[in-house]
């Protein structure tokens, strides 16, 4: 069977080839992006809508790519039919590509929101008229990134076509002004009020722009009650000391430089400038340059690199960007020094995501928005070394942040039982989640570095209520909390769906019809539940029928090649007699 569906394919490609003409049809068009953020000083919300144009005179499958940064979650995705826009559900990801592929060939409204990579998006929708346009919108929750006395909100606007006409609308509650510094609303400012609001327009959108702000931070605790109702939850931010820490000047260096084709995604200039700070901050006797892409490309040493800073520039620029990414291609046997640094992206395309390490530091540099930033801060985590994301700051604070501890947080067992205990670093704070179960007066935490420890006391009686209806800072806390206590694929793909999240194994899909649903096996979103209840009582919940499920998703996905297969031979042979795959039941019988 696998015999035939790869001939198939190869057959079907082949035919393809052969149909194609000189005209390409042109790529769909964004018209137009709107963005509407509700923040805090912990969280933000975004709704983003986007007008899709098919510029071509023929229907088509319309498909737009797109980056987030580390820790935002896609959770709401929306798709216009007949006028209205029509909710997403979370469902598994190789059943949403199948019921959606199924559905376009019966010429019906699908949409599919999809993660490629690490940070990586895909949207899909069909039809996009002939010279038409579509609507889709979703929505990401995050964190803010607390860096120094501020919490930066960030949003990357890399979309796989240019934006042509750009409207952000953003409100954030709480009493500080917010500013803007850099990114596209340089220079814009905040109105006043119970809610600091600012609205921006542009029609020219640089490929990779941000929309950035900051919200002032005046103490280095903040706590409140979290919950809807006001219930015993709260959620505090923590700054700890940023003293320079004394570090070990390495007489060796060892750089790997991924020159893989994601390279032109990243900001390699200002990763050249941050290695040259590096150089001249540390001064080492020697350095090593690993470039690499699927093996080991170049190796090249520097004595007294501090004085050679051209050459070693000239040595990476000359590199071709090009092929995928195997980070288990490095091996710092290999290469001895007192330190080690990557330059990547983190998006490893082949074998498993690790270097093999000895017992000295890597540090993990990325300057690209939608980097596997969980990766790189794992393999530099795992060594003593450090993160420096470049993305999020200019090259003097993170040579600076190399002087910084790490502080880790020692919570008792006791501690995270009883108040159901949530941390998550961001930036350099670090965000508590709990619950005051016991009515407790205060709580005392703990966090070190090598022998130094910090205590944090928490006074949880008559804190300020905050609502969260909006921002939803438990949406991304509760996933961050998940993803750390489960490591079973199947189990974390159950949570993505409840909690409704887009990930490596779900997707959101919107369909037309009822049927659709029924047929798939998708519950659908709460504006169709009436109707379906009424066509269909009850989804199929006993084993055989899960059974029968999973055979009708095979047998699509082999009946999708097949009608594939077909079409091309009719248009190759007329005469030729159509290939029939039988459905499960037809087999059960013969």
């Amino acid at each position: 069977m696998k015999h035939l569906l790869l001939n198939l394919f190869l057959f079907a490609s082949l035919l393809s080839s052969a149909q194609s003409t000189s005209q390409k049809d042109s790529a769909i068009q964004i018209t137009r992006v709107k963005i509407s953020v509700t923040a805090t000083g912990y969280s933000a919300s975004t709704l983003v809508e986007i007008e899709l144009l098919n510029p071509n005179s023929k229907v088509l499958d319309g498909e737009i790519n797109f980056s987030l940064a580390e820790g935002q979650l896609i959770n709401k995705f929306q798709l216009d039919i007949n006028g209205h826009m029509r909710n997403g559900v979370v469902i598994e990801k190789q059943q949403a590509r199948i019921a959606y592929e199924n559905v376009v060939r019966r010429k019906v409204d699908p949409g599919l929101l999809e993660m490629t990579a690490a940070n990586q998006y895909r949207v899909r929708v069909y039809p996009v008229p002939a010279n038409g346009k579509r609507l889709i919108s979703f929505t990401v929750q995050q964190l803010l990134h607390f860096r120094g006395n501020q919490a930066d909100y960030i949003f990357p606007l890399q979309f796989s076509s240019p934006v042509k006409n750009l409207t952000a609308e953003i409100a954030v509650q709480g009493e500080e002004l917010p500013f803007t510094t850099t990114g596209l609303l340089e220079g814009q400012w905040f109105t006043a009020g119970n809610k600091k609001q600012l609205i921006f327009h542009s029609q020219t959108i640089p490929k990779n722009g941000w929309l950035l702000f900051s919200i002032p931070l005046n103490t280095p605790l903040t706590l409140c009650r979290l919950d809807n109702e006001c219930e015993p939850a709260f959620l505090a931010r923590i700054k700890l000391d940023t003293l320079a820490v004394s570090r070990k000047t390495p007489s060796t260096v060892t750089v790997f430089w991924d020159v893989s084709a994601s390279a032109m995604k990243r900001n390699l200039q200002k990763e050249l400038d941050f290695l040259e700070a590096y150089l001249q901050s540390a001064d080492p006797q020697s350095l090593t340059l690993i470039t690499f892409a699927i093996d080991v490309v170049r190796e090249q040493k520097f004595t007294t690199p501090a004085k050679k800073i051209a050459a070693i520039k000239q040595f990476l620029t000359a590199q071709k960007a090009d092929g995928g990414t195997r980070l288990n291609a490095l091996n710092c046997n290999n290469y001895p020094a007192d330190e080690y640094m990557l330059f990547s992206d983190g998006q490893n395309t082949f074998g498993e995501g690790t270097v093999h390490m000895n017992n000295k530091p890597l540090f993990a540099i990325q300057s690209a928005v939608g980097a596997n930033t969980s990766l790189m801060k794992e393999l530099a985590g795992n060594t003593g070394g450090k993160l420096v994301d470049l993305s999020l700051q200019n090259v003097t604070d993170a040579i600076a942040g190399l002087q910084q501890p790490l502080w880790k947080p020692v919570f008792t067992d006791q501690q995270t039982e009883l108040f159901d205990l949530q941390v998550m670093e961001s930036g350099q704070s670090f965000l508590v989640n709990g619950v005051n179960k016991q009515n407790a007066d205060s709580l005392v935490l703990a966090f070190a570095y090598g022998g130094v420890v910090k205590q944090v006391v928490l006074h949880l009686k008559n804190i300020a209520c905050y609502t969260d209806r909006e921002t939803n800072a438990n949406t991304v806390l509760n996933w961050q909390q998940t993803t750390k206590s489960i490591a079973n694929s199947d189990s974390l793909q159950t949570k993505a769906i409840e909690q409704s999240i887009v990930t490596a194994t779900t997707s959101l899909i919107v369909l037309d019809a009822v049927e659709d649903y029924y047929q798939y096996g998708i519950a659908p979103p709460a504006e169709l539940l009436e109707e379906f209840r009424k066509r269909y009582p009850l989804l199929p919940h006993k084993k055989e029928e899960k059974q029968k499920e999973k055979e009708l998703l095979v047998y699509n996905k082999l009946k999708q090649s097949v009608d594939e297969y077909n079409e091309k031979m009719n248009w190759w042979n007329p005469g030729l007699k159509a290939l029939h795959i039988p459905l499960p039941t037809e087999n059960a019988k013969s």
